[in-house]
């Protein structure tokens, strides 16, 4: 199965390259799903790849292609992308001083 993980991470990646998005989407939760079931680190990569589609796809775009999950799931999911996007906030507070204002 980890092996199955990892196609169908790599073919997310494809769809993102090609600015497909909606299959983007479902390929990296496939992949996701299964990496959580087993407890690998490489999840990481796929909430990261999910956190990116959300910026680059928009949120509207981006949650019309969760509808297939449930409402636990998708909360969840969105906290699991808040939480890997907030370092990139820190990170953007501390090298600039001023809470990432201008």
């Amino acid at each position: 199965q980890a092996g199955m993980a990892s196609s169908y991470s790599q073919l997310g990646m494809l769809r993102i390259s090609q600015e497909q998005f909606d299959a983007a989407i479902q390929w990296h939760l496939q992949a996701l799903t299964i990496r959580l079931r087993l407890g690998v680190p490489q999840a990481v990569n796929n909430i990261r790849a999910l956190a990116r589609i959300r910026t680059q796809a928009g949120i509207d775009g981006f949650s019309r292609q969760l509808s297939q999950l449930t409402q636990a799931d998708q909360t969840a999911l969105y906290e699991l992308l808040d939480q890997v996007e907030q370092p990139n906030a820190n990170a953007a507070e501390a090298a600039t001083g001023n809470g990432g204002q201008p």
